[in-house]
């Protein structure tokens, strides 16, 4: 994945759009406004996340707790090796 980030008018890149559709046809582009940065997929990610988080689905734990738990599979993986 690319990211281009321009302040080209919308004819320019309808023109560049254009060109890099005949050479991959299934080339596939967003466009964000400062209100709306998230990708059509990344708001649907994030909603399911909302959602399962409020349906409790969701586990937290601290930073203390993330930090040991990526330490001990760290290990098992270079002991195991």
């Amino acid at each position: 994945m690319t990211r281009i980030i321009t302040q080209a008018d919308a004819s320019t890149l309808q023109a560049v759009k254009d060109m890099l559709l005949k050479v991959d046809p299934d080339a596939t582009f967003e466009s964000y406004d400062e209100t709306n940065y998230l990708s059509k997929e990344d708001q649907k990610n994030l909603k399911e996340l909302l959602e399962a988080d409020d349906r409790g689905e969701i586990e937290y734990i601290s930073l203390e707790e993330c930090e040991a738990e990526i330490d001990a599979y760290l290990k098992s993986k270079t002991l195991g090796a």
